[in-house]
């Protein structure tokens, strides 16, 4: 769904051993087999129960952390991008996480996140579920209010999790990387909040156009409009590559109602960005 995160779903680099029977494993409920009363994940015992959807071949990959595998076309193109933003680092001090749990509850997932009760992306035919209150993160946006009442600006990188059937572009498990950035009203010139919300998103579009080129190389690139419950307005990055217009992330001003649930006052706002590594990793290193 376009609305449940900033990241087009994209390929994760196992591919080359996906088979169709793979893919039915990968996704999967326990329908014929009996359903485990407790998952281990990580270290940790959760409980099942009725929307438990988290099969075998999902729970033997948790943990595989291919962003932080030296070498890897994923792990290179995080460090790229961490190696920008840390020379922004005379406009502010960038905290890097790329170590949490992929296990989060639906409220870090969805409610914090304003998604609708009612929104697809909450059904179990589209995310693993360890139970009705725990499930792996759809997105690595699960953690944005919980890394913004710690720091101000931030990346986050992590493995994320959504019931895709396998294809060219499509796989159960890939990777993220968020970045939020928020100002405290001196930060700014503006004199009102919607003076100050309009310079917030003219350096976020500044600031991602630099680091894609700075990423990827130079580029012709545009800004589309595009909806998610958690930003307003909301962006998207598109590239043109190989003869045709390529979304590379979404972005936005972070909604105030967030912003507020993090703790802080009425005149801070501030940007947020999502990215797929493997769509970027597909781009540079020519990966078909």
């Amino acid at each position: 769904s376009r609305t449940m995160s900033f990241s087009t779903r994209t390929l994760l680099l196992f591919r080359r051993n996906s088979t169709p029977r793979l893919s039915f494993f990968l996704t999967s409920r326990f329908s014929s087999v009996q359903k485990p009363s407790t998952l281990n994940i990580l270290g940790k015992s959760y409980p099942t129960d009725d929307y438990s959807n988290v099969s075998e071949s999902i729970l033997s990959r948790i943990g595989t952390n291919l962003h932080k595998r030296d070498g890897n076309p994923i792990s290179l193109i995080r460090k790229r991008i961490c190696r920008f933003f840390s020379e922004e680092s005379s406009k502010v001090r960038f905290h890097f996480e790329d170590s949490l749990s992929p296990v989060v509850s639906t409220k870090q997932n969805f409610d914090e996140l304003l998604i609708p009760s009612d929104h697809v992306s909450r059904a179990p035919d589209n995310t693993y579920y360890v139970n009705r209150e725990i499930l792996l993160r759809c997105h690595t946006s699960a953690h944005q209010i919980q890394l913004m009442r710690q720091h101000p600006a931030f990346l986050i990188t992590g493995d994320v999790y959504r019931r895709d059937s396998i294809d060219a572009r499509h796989y159960p498990i890939f990777h993220q990387m968020e970045g939020v950035r928020i100002f405290s009203p001196h930060e700014l010139s503006g004199k009102t909040d919607d003076e100050r919300k309009m310079e917030s998103v003219a350096d976020l579009k500044d600031t991602l156009e630099r680091m894609v080129k700075k990423v990827i190389g130079p580029v012709e690139s545009r800004w589309v409009e595009a909806y998610f419950p958690f930003t307003d307005p909301s962006l998207e990055l598109e590239i043109f590559h190989n003869g045709d217009w390529v979304e590379v992330l979404g972005c936005g001003q972070v909604q105030g109602e967030i912003v507020k649930a993090a703790g802080y006052g009425p005149h801070f706002c501030g940007w947020a960005f999502g990215l797929g590594l493997e769509r970027l990793a597909m781009i540079l290193f020519s990966i078909p």
